[in-house]
Formats: structure tokens, sequence, C-alpha cells
């Protein structure tokens, strides 16, 4: 137990950086875990300890939100310079960066079951809905 009440299940490093955002798939198999780092953490959470899945390598200097589809398939990182990054879950690679703020994207929501739909924002600018993200991710 620590100082404040929390108990650690088990340690996930970033290379010794902060960790932003955390995100577990809806079936509770995968764990994503972000920050101030070259890359995104996803931890297999099906045994019983949990092991290290893979990384996904990026290109921003920090990742602020996470959001995956409700099909477990689709992981959108909003980044520090206003992109979010659409990423196979399965392949662990980034698919494709949309440019879509003029600030860090600090929240982000998958609001289709497929994941071709989110929204995100930066906290002090409007909303923005994306869609048909798959048939963007495609070219």
């Amino acid at each position: 137990l620590s100082c404040d009440q929390s108990v650690e299940l088990w340690s996930v490093q970033l290379d010794g950086k902060v960790v932003r955002v955390c995100q577990i798939t809806r079936d509770g198999s995968k764990l994503f875990v972000a920050g101030e780092c070259s890359q995104i953490v996803v931890v297999d959470l099906t045994p019983s300890l949990p092991r290290l899945a893979g990384t996904v390598a990026v290109s921003v200097l920090a990742i602020y939100s996470l959001a995956i589809s409700r099909d477990g398939r689709h992981c959108f990182a909003g980044a520090d310079n206003g992109s979010i990054l659409h990423i196979d879950v399965n392949e662990m690679k980034v698919l494709k960066t949309l440019q879509a703020h003029a600030a860090g994207v600090t929240c982000i929501n998958v609001i289709s079951k497929d994941g071709s739909s989110i929204v995100s924002g930066t906290g002090a600018y409007p909303l923005l809905l994306t869609r048909n993200l798959l048939l963007l991710s495609s070219n």
C-alpha cells in the first residue's frame, strides 16, 4: 500500500518517463500505457502474471490520451502536437497519423463499434468529430 492508499499490482516502465494515460481493452485482455516516451507499451493481461505483449513506436514527444475501439482492433492515441495516431492493435503499428488539432489532444473517445468514428478535444478548443477513419487509414 502506497502513501496515496493505492495498491501496486504490477509495474509498467516507460524508460523512466512520466506515464500520462492507460487504457484497458473492453475484454480486459490488454493494457495500453503511454506518456512522455517514444512508445506505447502493451501488456498482456491474460496470464496470471501480466507480461509485455509488445510496444508501438511513435514519433511524437508525448501521448496524452488513448481510446480503444469496442471490437479491440483499433487504438487511437492523442499526441502532444495535436495529432491522433491510428494504431492497429493486432499488428502493433501506427496505420495513419491524423493532423487533427492545433494543441495537444487531451481527450479522445471512440464512438462507433468498429473504430471508424472518434471524438477528440484539447481542453481549449472545440471538440472534433472524425468519421470514416478506417477508409482514411487504408490509403
